[in-house]
């Protein structure tokens, strides 16, 4: 099991996390594969038995949705169905990661036609389903426990946790 976490910034955080993660406000957002198999694209070897066995392992049959620009395919290679993924909307000292969830889907390829159709753009085609919470964990107190530098800045890129 693997950490990943992703600054994703104020602006894109407030847009989009109530579209397909949820809100403090609101709760979370959940999808079932129904609500979004026809925006997957067929080509990629998409295997509706990896996402059952990654609600089997997790527990669970929906979902939120989350999505990243290619430039995080390298810092991704290593995840999988039951890593999990924190989401943080900023860096700065108020900021705070909104979001939890377990990795029960990365989805095969680059889904241009699902990031627009989930986010207006195609902008996030790696997409990850995955089954959380909303929390309220504060950037320093991150930094602090994980012991990195008060001057560590996540500047819209996804990072792993590496074990100390």
């Amino acid at each position: 099991m693997a950490i990943f976490w992703h600054h994703v910034g104020d602006q894109l955080s407030k847009r989009d996390f109530p579209r397909t993660i949820g809100s403090q406000r609101f709760g979370l957002r959940e999808f079932k594969l129904e609500d979004v198999e026809s925006d997957i694209d067929e080509g990629v070897g998409f295997q509706l038995n990896e996402l059952k066995d990654g609600y089997a392992r997790i527990g669970s049959s929906t979902f939120q949705i989350w999505g990243v620009p290619t430039g995080a395919k390298t810092a991704l290679n290593k995840l999988r169905t039951g890593d999990w993924l924190l989401l943080l909307n900023s860096s700065e000292d108020y900021g705070f990661f909104e979001y939890c969830g377990r990795v029960l889907l990365r989805v095969p390829g680059e889904q241009w036609k699902l990031s627009y159709k989930l986010w207006g753009e195609q902008k996030f085609p790696i997409i990850l389903f995955l089954k959380g919470t909303i929390v309220y964990y504060p950037w320093p107190e991150f930094v602090n426990d994980l012991g990195y530098g008060t001057g560590l800045k996540g500047m819209g890129r996804v990072h792993s946790i590496s074990e100390k």
